[in-house]
């Protein structure tokens, strides 16, 4: 490093931080060094002292260190420096006798040209501090504007999370009484039959039904279906008065007693892991499931009631054309066989069959064909 280097790295005279003149020689530099490295090394009073009492006398040794370095060490950096300190005393001798010496008007321009230079760097350095105090009013708001943003998002997103969190809770709720109001509408399915009935034959009023089904067991209620009139549906007390009342009217003609539900009572019982599926299903797949089996059911009444119809007419068109065959057969069975010829004055009972249609064929055929024609088709026949 250069001696250059090292006088522009003293923050103070080497001089002063040494208590020493500056014509001092190097035995005195030396001494002088030696004396404050023993008041000031860390080391002396390292216990007693607090860590900023260190760091200080850390310094102060180490720019003791570099004051005897620069003196003792750096001849051309001394040799620069005793110039420029000599020439700071010179300076000063002058402006003390130009002082002494100046007028009171020179010395007032001077003031007020000190003063000018004071005011105008005072403004600047008002100006600058204006300048960084809008700076950092302005970061400040930014960062509160940035804090309150924030603030926001998260109240919103709490409050989205909250909202989702009571719609779970109540899309929940609402999935748990969906769920109970269908097992009630299964159990009371499962107490149900439908009952549909030839209007030709029977039509029973409630209290008939009530009566006619009271072998099964309690019926509780009758409801009628349908525009017709020939539907009803029966509600038992118990759903194991649903079997023998299906089985029982399995193959009457009058009336036909279906399940309400798809299977019947046992197996909807028995099997409640069927069920599980339904449990999970979504409102939407609900519905279109529901409307699917009424659709089924619809269209499974209408097959039925055309199936009934065409059975009544079938049963009511039957004897008559049983009448008709039977007048028919009749008929028939009074013919002798084999049929006779058609009679003619030509022929006689004398002749054979062969011979009176021979006869027949030429009083047909005699005015479109000739007699000896008529004689050449018979021979070749």
């Amino acid at each position: 490093m250069s001696s250059t280097k090292k006088g522009s790295d003293m923050e103070e005279d080497p001089y002063v931080v040494l208590g020493v003149s500056p014509g001092a020689t190097d035995v005195e530099i030396t001494k002088a060094y030696r004396k404050l490295a023993l008041k000031w090394h860390p080391d002396k009073q390292r216990s007693t002292m607090s860590e900023v009492e260190l760091a200080a006398t850390a310094k102060k040794f180490h720019d003791i260190q570099q004051a005897r370095a620069f003196l003792l060490e750096d001849k051309e950096g001394r040799r620069k420096l005793d110039t420029q300190r000599e020439s700071e005393r010179v300076r000063k001798q002058a402006n003390a006798k130009r002082e002494q010496t100046m007028s009171a008007t020179r010395k007032r321009m001077r003031d007020e040209l000190k003063q000018k230079e004071a005011q105008a760097k005072q403004e600047q350095m008002d100006k600058q501090r204006m300048v960084h105090h809008k700076k950092k009013s302005k970061r400040k708001n930014d960062y509160v504007d940035q804090l309150r943003r924030d603030g926001t998002k998260l109240q919103e997103e709490y409050a989205e999370k909250q909202a989702a969190r009571e719609a779970d809770g109540i899309e929940e709720t609402l999935k748990q009484q969906l769920k109970q109001k269908q097992r009630e509408k299964e159990e009371l399915q499962q107490r149900q039959v439908r009952l549909k009935w030839n209007r030709k034959r029977i039509d029973p009023s409630q209290e008939d039904i009530v009566s006619m089904f009271a072998q099964f067991g309690t019926v509780q209620e009758v409801e009628y279906l349908g525009k017709k009139g020939n539907q009803a549906l029966v509600t038992f007390e118990s759903s194991s008065s649903c079997q023998p009342c299906v089985e029982f009217y399995q193959d009457s003609t009058e009336m036909r007693a279906k399940y309400v539900l798809e299977l019947p009572p046992e197996s909807t019982s028995s099997g409640s892991s069927s069920n599980l599926p339904r449990d999970e299903e979504t409102l939407e797949e609900r519905r279109l499931r529901q409307q699917g089996e009424r659709e089924q059911l619809l269209r499974q009444m209408e097959e039925d009631n055309d199936i009934e119809v065409m059975a009544g007419e079938e049963s009511h068109s039957a004897p008559k054309r049983n009448k008709q065959k039977k007048k028919k057969d009749a008929t028939v069975s009074t013919k002798p066989f084999p049929w006779p010829f058609p009679s003619s004055p030509e022929t006689t009972d004398q002749q054979s069959p062969l011979e009176r249609l021979e006869m027949l064929e030429r009083s047909i055929l005699k005015g479109l064909l000739s007699e000896d024609r008529i004689k050449e088709i018979q021979a070749s026949s």
